[in-house]
């Protein structure tokens, strides 16, 4: 199970290559989450949504290597 997750965080992972580059940096990527966030209070966009669910892994991927 666990190795079916991570296989399919990393193709998802994949698809926001500015992600990628962000999840270097825990801060700008917390950040760029809450902004997702808040943005969700006013307009929903589906896409955004799914962008925010791979921020959502890879912050919980780190947060367990800690």
């Amino acid at each position: 199970m666990a190795i079916q997750f991570t296989t399919q965080r990393e193709d998802t992972n994949y698809a926001y290559p500015h992600i990628e580059s962000l999840a270097q940096d825990l801060d700008a990527l917390r950040k760029y989450s809450f902004e997702l966030l808040n943005k969700f209070r006013t307009v929903w966009n589906e896409a955004e949504y799914q962008e925010w669910c791979v921020i959502q892994r890879i912050l919980h991927a780190k947060y367990i290597q800690y």
